[in-house]
C-alpha cells in the first residue's frame, strides 16, 4: 500500500446557538424604515423648494412690474398736480376777472341808480303836482281807476265828466243786440 496518505475525518459538532439576533434585525429594519421616510420628506421638500422658488421668482416679478406701474402713477400723479396747479392759476384769473367785472358791473349800476333815482324823484314831484292842482272828483277819479288796475283792466265810457263805469247788460259775454245794450247815451236812445 502505499504510502502514507491518510484520511482524515474532521468531525464537526454542532452547538446550538442561544443568541437571538432578532433585535438587531429590527433595529435596522427600523433604520431603514427612518431612511425611506428621511428620503421621502426630502424628496417632497426639494419639490416644495422647486415651487416655493418658482412662485418666488413669479412674485419677484410681479413686484417689478408694479414698481415700474407706481413710478408711473407718480408721474402720472405729478402731472395731475401741474395740471391742477395750472388750473387753479387759471381758475384765480377768473376770479379776479369776474371780481372785477362784478366791481364795474355794481359801479355802473350804483351810477344808474343814483340817476335814475333822482329822475324818478323829479317825475314823482311832477305827478304829484298834477294832482294837486286836480279838482276833488278828479283826484277821486284817479284814485279809482289806479284801484281798478289790479282788477283786470278798466271798462267804462269816457264824458265830459270823466271816465263812467259801464255794467254789461244784456246775455252774452260781450252783450247782446237788444234796446239796452244798444244804449249809447242816457239821452239817445235807438
Amino acid at each position: 500500500m502505499g504510502g502514507g496518505k491518510t484520511k482524515t475525518v474532521h468531525h464537526t459538532t454542532k452547538t446550538p446557538n442561544d443568541y437571538d439576533d432578532a433585535w438587531i434585525r429590527s433595529k435596522f429594519d427600523d433604520l431603514d424604515r427612518r431612511g425611506q421616510e428621511f428620503a421621502n420628506w426630502r424628496s417632497g421638500r426639494e419639490a416644495s423648494l422647486g415651487y416655493e422658488a418658482t412662485q418666488r421668482q413669479s412674485t419677484a416679478d410681479a413686484l417689478a412690474g408694479l414698481t415700474g406701474d407706481f413710478r408711473a402713477l407718480g408721474s402720472t400723479v405729478e402731472g395731475l398736480g401741474s395740471q391742477q396747479q395750472r388750473l387753479g392759476a387759471d381758475f384765480r384769473g377768473l376770479g379776479a376777472t369776474q371780481t372785477q367785472q362784478f366791481r364795474d358791473l355794481q359801479a355802473g349800476q350804483q351810477a344808474n341808480y343814483r340817476n335814475l333815482s333822482a329822475a324818478q324823484k323829479q317825475a314823482a314831484m311832477e305827478q304829484d303836482e298834477q294832482f294837486q292842482n286836480m279838482t276833488a272828483q278828479q283826484q277821486q277819479q284817479f284814485k279809482d281807476i289806479y284801484n281798478l288796475q289790479g282788477q283786470g283792466g278798466v271798462e267804462g265810457v269816457r264824458t265830459q265828466k270823466g271816465l263812467t263805469q259801464n255794467q254789461r247788460r244784456g246775455g252774452g259775454a260781450y252783450g247782446s243786440m237788444n234796446r239796452g245794450g244798444m244804449r249809447i247815451n242816457q239821452s239817445l236812445n235807438i
